[in-house]
């Protein structure tokens, strides 16, 4: 099920959306791990694909990062987490 809370950072007020199911909340065909969005802007998600586990995204950097003989750094690992599901970007 998609849940929606509130979440206030540095004063400003958003909305943070993610799946209860461990899965990917989907708007206008992007998939997203979780959402977080201006208060107000009323944006509708649905739910999408399971998200791999945690241990299976832990394996999959290790080998993409033996394979390339590269380290591992955050720009890496959001490549990837939006390779595994289904984001716009490799």
């Amino acid at each position: 099920m998609i849940v929606q809370e509130a979440v206030t950072i540095n004063s400003i007020e958003y909305v943070k959306t993610y799946s209860d199911a461990n899965k990917a909340v989907v708007r206008d065909g992007v998939s997203y791990v979780e959402a977080l969005d201006p208060a107000g802007t009323d944006r509708q998600y649905t739910e999408g694909d399971p998200l791999p586990e945690p241990d299976e995204t832990a394996a999959m950097l290790r080998l993409k990062a033996l394979e390339h003989k590269q380290s591992v750094t955050d720009e890496a690992v959001q490549e990837l987490i939006l390779a595994v599901i289904g984001g716009d970007e490799e």
